[in-house]
């Protein structure tokens, strides 16, 4: 073995003894973090009732609209729209997880369509809230505090009729979104 091969032999091994015991400023510590997951039970919504806004007349050739309220109170018409009764605020019940807050939400308008035919009306200004809440909201926050976990709210919102609205049974959907927060 030449001296070279030795001097480099002899600088590994000292090396390597080095790193094996931590030389002389080496301070080492553990120590254990625990580790915490709550899982909690998937929000869902479930519709109980249909938002209705009842049997109206076209007393005119004019435009006209109809607002109801989460409370199930109406506006008063305005237009050629003769309201002749039988409106209800759309009911629906969320269940969520105790003490999480969570929002839901309604899109900016929808259309409903003539059962027997191609003519439409738009359904806008969603209001969401309690059965007892005249004026509702465009997003419903909430959290439920104690059980029961699931809660009955009600939306309601504003039909626009067109000029000269066909007669007919006029039906669609309204997509709510209700999520954790």
């Amino acid at each position: 073995m030449s001296k070279q091969s030795r001097k480099v032999l002899l600088g590994a091994a000292t090396l390597a003894a080095a790193v094996m015991i931590g030389g002389p400023n080496a301070n080492a510590a553990t120590d254990d973090v625990q580790i915490e997951a709550r899982i909690i039970a998937a929000i869902a919504i479930a519709s109980n009732q249909a938002l209705d806004f009842g049997t109206m007349s076209m007393d005119g050739p004019g435009t006209g609209t109809l607002t109801i309220n989460p409370d199930g109170s109406n506006a008063a018409p305005t237009g050629d729209i003769n309201l002749i009764g039988g409106t209800a605020p759309g009911l629906f019940t969320v269940t969520a997880a105790e003490d999480v807050p969570f929002e839901v939400t309604a899109p900016a308008s929808v259309s409903i369509t003539r059962t027997d035919g191609p003519e439409t009306m738009v359904i806008n200004n969603f209001r969401l809230g309690t059965v007892a809440d005249a004026a509702g909201a465009a997003t419903l926050t909430a959290s439920h505090t104690t059980a029961p976990l699931a809660v009955q709210y009600a939306i309601g919102g504003r039909l626009n009729a067109g000029a000269a609205q066909a007669a007919g049974i006029y039906q669609g959907v309204v997509t709510l979104n209700a999520v954790y927060q």
